[in-house]
């Protein structure tokens, strides 16, 4: 049985492309209008490769986290470069570790005849429920219902290819349990109470983050998972390994008091933003790559049922702590 370190006889992926958030809206589930005939062959090559199977090897490695009590499991033959490449990961995703049973087991393999692109950046396509992601150090391919994904790593690639191909996971894995992968840092103030401050590259989600740290824990810098508790009936934001350039993040979670939309103005101020309001900045703000109409209608749900229980806000922040105080007292209200 496979476990945490390494395995026997199982059973049975700091580099993160940035892609427009929802960007390619898909016609309908099981499609995929963006797919050219070429990138088609390549989906039917991975439907091949995975129907081939090679998932039972002899030995193998595993690397088993937990982010939002969502765990998956990335395992891996044990063999060079794939044991080093296991070892950065656990340091990657120290303190996420989990002995609990996989959501999704992702196995990573090497291809050594795998085509590499060096100007190619990520393509995410969903066809019939399953997820295929094409960058130019590997392609990989997701079935989300069948707990299982398998990732063709091209020898020479870093592990961070890796870590790209989790995140992926967990961006679609988030939205069936209830959650948001979001662009956003977000703390726990020392009352308990999580706030998240949302925004895309350059909006200040690290800058916030570096203010507070020392005023309240700091969840994550970058990357946070938002869900929705159906037993507790409330949000609940969760740090996560999927850090930006402050490289923090903690397993840790709270209660969401509130919800920022980040603009670095030079006072502060702080706007409740509409329900029409608060759904669309939250939707330009999800990591998520849905191009079929089903994924796109639960991560607007999501979306809808979030805002119904976590204020959302602009605020406009300067480079200083003084917006900590009307977070806070805002929090409270």
């Amino acid at each position: 049985m496979c476990g945490p370190r390494s395995c026997r006889r199982a059973p049975e992926r700091d580099i993160l492309d940035k892609v427009d958030t929802l960007s390619d809206p898909g016609s309908a589930e099981g499609t995929s209008p963006t797919a050219s005939p070429a990138v088609r062959e390549e989906i039917r090559a991975l439907d091949q490769a995975f129907g081939a199977g090679g998932f039972e090897p002899r030995d193998c490695v595993e690397v088993r986290l937990g982010v939002g009590d969502i765990p998956v499991a990335v395992r891996m033959p044990a063999i060079p470069p794939l044991l080093e490449m296991a070892g950065e990961l656990r340091e990657r995703y120290r303190g996420f570790e989990t002995s609990h049973e996989p959501r999704v087991t992702l196995w990573v393999l090497l291809k050594e005849d795998l085509q590499s692109e060096p100007f190619r950046v990520i393509e995410v396509h969903s066809i019939d429920g399953i997820h295929y992601a094409l960058r130019f150090d590997f392609r990989s391919r997701l079935d989300i219902a069948n707990g299982i994904g398998a990732m063709f790593l091209h020898p020479a690639a870093p592990f961070v290819a890796i870590d790209a191909f989790v995140r992926i996971t967990y961006s679609f894995l988030a939205v069936h349990e209830g959650g948001l992968l979001m662009h956003a840092s977000s703390v726990r103030s020392r009352d308990g109470r999580g706030f998240v401050f949302m925004g895309r590259s350059g909006a200040g989600k690290s800058t916030i983050a570096e203010i507070l740290d020392g005023q309240a824990d700091i969840l994550t810098d970058e990357i946070s998972l938002l869900r929705f508790d159906q037993r507790e009936g409330k949000a609940v934001v969760h740090g996560t390994p999927f850090w930006g350039t402050l490289a923090k993040g903690r397993n840790l979670s709270a209660p969401a008091a509130a919800a920022f939309r980040l603009t670095k103005a030079p006072e502060t101020r702080l706007n409740r933003l509409s329900a029409n309001e608060a759904v669309s900045a939250l939707m330009k703000n999800v990591l998520h790559f849905a191009n079929g109409m089903a994924d796109r209608t639960l991560v607007l749900d999501t979306c809808i049922q979030i805002q119904g229980n976590v204020p959302i806000l602009d605020l406009h922040f300067e480079k200083n702590a003084a917006f900590w105080r009307p977070v806070l007292d805002y929090g409270q209200s």
